[in-house]
């Protein structure tokens, strides 16, 4: 299938917030600010579909589990990725005391919409869940 690239930048005013490109059907989403120095979302449009498909039948909820995921695995990667090794357990040390707090979940909500505004970008359509497809086409 051929997908269209692009990119797209959350504007929220919330701390922590995401953007991202897509091209050829992969997205590529980072924290704002410093794309060189910081965790690596990389997640297709395939994957997007097999998580709706197998996921919740509300697609907002399969969003934030797979960009919880995503998010999680790229700062593991970061951090284990880090030569120095002061750094990496500075890296370890703020990462498992912040993952848990508002900050990170401000994150994982950007990340959602990232994805949403790339999927749409990449596909002409919003990402939804069969449930969710299935209502659409009742009320048409």
């Amino acid at each position: 299938m051929l997908y269209t690239g692009g990119s797209f930048s959350d504007k929220s005013k919330e701390d922590n917030v995401m953007s991202g490109t897509v091209k050829n059907g992969v997205m590529v989403i980072w924290r704002k600010g410093n794309k060189n120095d910081s965790p690596i979302i990389t997640v297709s449009i395939n994957e997007v579909d097999q998580a709706l498909e197998k996921g919740s039948a509300n697609s907002e909820y399969t969003l934030r589990q797979l960009a919880k995921q995503k998010d999680y695995a790229a700062v593991e990667i970061w951090i284990d990725g880090t030569k120095k090794p002061v750094l990496r357990q500075w890296r370890r040390y703020f990462w498992e005391r912040d993952k848990s707090l508002p900050y990170e979940e401000h994150a994982i909500d950007s990340a959602v919409r990232v994805i949403k505004n790339l999927y749409k970008i990449a596909t002409g359509e919003l990402p939804r869940s069969p449930w969710e497809k299935h209502w659409e086409e009742k009320e048409i």
